[in-house]
């Protein structure tokens, strides 16, 4: 009897697990155009973007997305360098179209993005 609840309680947390592995896979089925809206719509809500500026991080965006995309497929897995620098680039140019304000603003959530990716890497490697 008990190795038949362990047996399923086994399937059980496998099928879980196999499920989120799914989950996380599925942003990256997002196309160039989608991470550039989601890239626009989410700094014109941080930073107070108008309609012009909005516009021009949607086509920086979606540029660097369309870049980094076609480095992912022709590159391999771990070279990551190129795609690093097209992200450089990227906050270079949105830099570029900001206001005093928006840039010190703009700054503040990008060492935010990167303490919580430097938190999550210190979870992993404590584990």
């Amino acid at each position: 009897m008990k190795t038949k609840i362990l047996f399923f309680a086994f399937i059980f947390i496998m099928s879980i697990s196999s499920l989120f592995a799914q989950e996380k896979g599925k942003r990256r089925a997002e196309t160039p155009e989608q991470r550039a809206t989601n890239q626009s719509n989410h700094l014109t809500k941080k930073l107070g973007l108008n309609d012009a500026q909005k516009k021009q991080v949607y086509d920086f965006s979606l540029a660097s997305n369309q870049q980094i995309d076609q480095e992912r497929t022709t590159k391999e897995k771990g070279d990551h360098k190129k795609v690093m620098q097209i992200h450089k680039d990227l906050d270079t140019k949105i830099e570029g179209i900001l206001t005093v304000d928006q840039k010190t603003k703009f700054q503040t959530l990008r060492q935010h993005q990167s303490d919580k990716r430097k938190d999550k890497k210190g979870e992993k490697h404590n584990d």
